[in-house]
């Protein structure tokens, strides 16, 4: 791949996706950094579902035990990563056939306006999912969600509460808030949002990425 910045605009914008991609491994030096010399082969990380484990880079979970090393917590489960668009249609979906309505910004109200219009007009269930999903795609999926960011540019993940006891509950709250922002960009939980789980944005590699797409400007 060229660096950015010694091809033309077209080609400086695919390395920049790409970029978005790939700068977790950038991160990978600090994992040690960010562990120390604390104990933390005992430290267990589960998840809801199994198959989601390899969308959590390495640097994002040694961020994560980090804060558990700080707050004592030895065990959590992860209930959710990242979505692709269609995933994310669907949970947005299910969410309102459930009467469930998440406070969005912008796209997220395009999107449920799209299931409000095809509800409207008695559109099927899998044509009212379809369009959701297209509008999706139009907006940008990281504007309408987090988790629909690139991984290995923002890996986003939300944490269960109710997996930590409840006496270390407050303990890991205050753990990741004091990794905000220098490792963590956004950190919601049910003591300052409306989310029900503890939703942690972890930046992978961001500066480097930043910097480097500035840089499209120079053809």
């Amino acid at each position: 791949m060229a660096d950015l910045g010694s091809t033309n605009r077209r080609d400086d914008m695919a390395a920049a996706a790409k970029l978005k991609w790939d700068a977790d491994a950038t991160e990978r030096a600090n994992v040690d950094t960010l562990l120390g010399d604390d104990p933390h082969a005992e430290l267990a990380i589960t998840f809801q579902n199994p198959a989601s484990a390899g969308e959590v880079t390495p640097y994002s979970i040694a961020v994560i035990k980090k804060v558990m090393l700080l707050s004592g917590v030895k065990a959590i489960q992860i209930s959710s990563v990242y979505r692709s668009p269609e995933d994310q249609g669907r949970v947005m979906f299910d969410n309102l056939e459930q009467g469930k309505r998440i406070s969005y910004k912008g796209p997220g109200r395009a999107v449920t306006e799209q299931y409000d219009k095809a509800k409207r007009a008695s559109r099927t269930p899998t044509d009212t999912l379809r369009l959701m999903v297209d509008e999706i795609y139009y907006l940008g999926p990281e504007s309408v969600s987090k988790h629909a960011s690139p991984p290995g540019w923002l890996n986003v993940v939300d944490i269960r509460p109710s997996s930590i006891a409840i006496k270390h509950r407050s303990k890991f709250v205050d753990a990741v808030t004091r990794l905000v922002p220098r490792y963590i960009s956004t950190f919601l939980h049910p003591g300052n949002s409306k989310d029900p789980a503890y939703h942690v944005e972890i930046p992978q590699g961001k500066t480097l990425a930043i910097k480097a797409m500035a840089r499209q400007g120079r053809t």
